[in-house]
């Protein structure tokens, strides 16, 4: 038998049996010979794809857990999940941090506006947010005993206390503290209420100093005349300079406490609007 009959016999055996092997694998699995070329699904696919949830489900899985989701809302236009979130016009009281707030009612003024043109009230009397500041401020200026500080010569001369209300000496305490009095208002009278069960006299002064030129003036003082275990609301009606100038002149009130039965409670400026 020649080599070339050898070899055609030996391709044909190897052909039969990659046949025959192929066979069988095919009668041990038939899924893989039509499960791409019969037109089916794969059924193992779907079973791994999670399905929408129908419309108004109450929870849904997620990585962080069961989480709530918000009900479907269909308005007609389109909407995010915020907004699904956002109450309508429905104007009772709702649920904030500081209680219960009542909500603003929706204005319509024919127009687009923000959710802060919303809360902006029309007839507002103070537009101008200066006027709305100094309209909560009237006569009489208070200043509390809290407001006083060392002028430095001796800082650890004085105690205020917490409980009472007041500040007293406690050394060779000179105090001071701001006066913000309205531009243009005229000053009546000055009043302090003070304590004074020691010697010496317990002053308070209102001053004004002059921005160019750093000149001081006394406006007006109120001092105690005698000692006594209560309290004396002592005034001065006859005022310097009663105008307020600004920006020429800044206003402040000072006093020296020298015992601790020296004791400033408030300073009360009364005043007329220009």
């Amino acid at each position: 038998m020649s080599n070339k009959t050898v070899l055609k016999w030996f391709a044909a055996g190897f052909t039969l049996t990659l046949l025959l092997l192929l066979a069988v694998v095919i009668l041990i699995s038939p899924t893989i010979g039509w499960a791409q070329g019969d037109g089916e699904e794969n059924p193992n696919f779907w079973s791994m794809v999670v399905e929408d949830p129908p419309p108004g489900s109450p929870i849904t899985d997620g990585p962080e857990g069961h989480v709530a989701t918000a009900p479907l809302v269909d308005n007609g236009a389109e909407q995010s999940n915020w907004e699904s979130m956002v109450p309508g016009d429905d104007t009772s009281s709702a649920d904030g941090p500081e209680g219960q707030v009542a909500q603003a009612p929706l204005v319509d003024n024919g127009a687009e506006q923000s959710n802060w043109e919303a809360m902006v009230v029309d007839d507002n009397p103070y537009p101008n947010a200066v006027e709305a500041i100094e309209a909560g401020y009237q006569s009489p200026l208070v200043i509390p005993a809290a407001d006083f500080s060392s002028d430095g010569s001796d800082p650890d001369g004085f105690f205020f206390s917490f409980s009472g209300g007041y500040v007293n000496g406690d050394g060779t305490a000179c105090l001071k503290a701001p006066a913000y009095l309205p531009k243009g208002a005229h000053v009546t009278s000055v009043y302090a209420s003070l304590y004074d069960n020691a010697s010496g006299n317990v002053t308070v002064n209102l001053r004004r100093v002059n921005r160019s030129t750093g000149a001081t003036n006394v406006m007006a003082a109120a001092s105690t005349s005698s000692n006594s275990t209560s309290i004396q609301n002592r005034s001065d009606t006859s005022i310097n300079y009663p105008d307020v100038s600004y920006p020429t002149y800044a206003y402040y009130v000072t006093t020296s406490l020298y015992h601790a039965n020296h004791r400033v409670y408030s300073v009360r400026i009364y005043y007329t609007e220009p």
